[in-house]
């Protein structure tokens, strides 16, 4: 008589290794997460925050949450960046408000994950942002806040842009105006645009505000071996070295996509954020300042 078959769950140490390195991943949004909320929020009365978009800020969310348990008078208002964020204030029993709803539209601090972040050799940062769609409300929140503390993964820490994340610079853009946006782009900048397009939906992604967006692929900053020059280049090839543009100059970046009809907002987030809270995945954490 023939035995039943034996079932043989999966061994696949790939998969084992995945759900480590998420559950690592974890583990440091959430340590990065509560020591921005222990260093920015907590022990402060009245307190107006404005609360990012992303994975981390999931971990700040319920950190803010047991802050206002402790001391109901801490934290007076949230304001989101987006609908993830306006739920997650919610889910978590945060007091919602709307911008307009502060006093003078004004903040004290508002805490945010990023894609990418680099320290100028000068001072200060520039981040890339609105890897999930959000960087135009996340800019709003962050220009009204005294403070924008940055919190991420140590990997995301990077000596130049590019350096890990290679997506792009997020842009949001008027929907007629999204061609005429990358010709402008690529004609003086390089680089490559792309419409972002959605994955469970026919056509692009859309927005909060209801725009598109283009993710434009720079070029980097390529370091000539022979000589201190520099010359850019779309592609990494062989053992290149790539430098970082100043502060100074993705500035003037920024200031010149927005000067082109139609693009509404930048991922860009030059000299913003106060502060950079960055953890490991073995719990350790660093603070960075401007």
């Amino acid at each position: 008589m023939t035995s039943p078959p034996t079932e043989v769950k999966p061994t696949d140490s790939g998969q084992t290794m995945s759900a480590s390195v998420a559950s690592a991943a974890t583990v440091a949004k959430r340590v990065a997460a509560s020591k921005a909320v222990e260093m920015f929020v907590n022990g402060g009365k009245n307190m107006r925050i404005g609360l990012g978009s992303g994975s981390t800020v999931v971990h700040v969310a319920s950190a803010l949450k047991q802050v206002l348990s402790k001391d109901p008078s801490s934290i007076v208002s949230c304001v989101p960046t987006s609908y993830q964020s306006r739920q997650l204030i919610l889910n978590n029993l945060l007091p919602l408000r709307t911008l307009e709803e502060n006093e003078n539209s004004s903040l004290h601090v508002t805490i945010d994950g990023a894609d990418e972040v680099t320290k100028c050799a000068n001072g200060g940062f520039v981040a890339i942002k609105g890897g999930g769609g959000c960087m135009l409300q996340e800019k709003i929140i962050a220009a009204a806040a005294e403070k924008l503390i940055l919190v991420i993964r140590s990997d995301k820490v990077a000596s130049y842009l590019g350096e890990t994340w290679n997506k792009g610079v997020p842009l949001e853009v008027l929907p007629m105006a999204h061609s005429l946006v990358s010709r402008k782009i690529t004609s003086s900048l390089g680089g490559e645009c792309v419409l972002r397009m959605a994955s469970a939906k026919m056509g692009p992604i859309v927005t909060d505000n209801g725009n598109f967006i283009l993710d434009w692929k720079f070029p980097l900053l390529c370091k000539s071996n022979s000589n201190a020059s520099s010359d850019l280049t779309n592609g990494r090839t062989g053992s290149t070295e790539f430098s970082e543009r100043s502060c100074g100059d993705w500035k003037d970046i920024d200031t010149f996509l927005h000067s082109i009809p139609g693009l509404i907002e930048t991922g860009l987030f030059v000299n913003m954020a106060s502060a950079v809270v960055s953890a490991d995945d073995d719990g350790s954490c660093e603070v960075i300042h401007a």
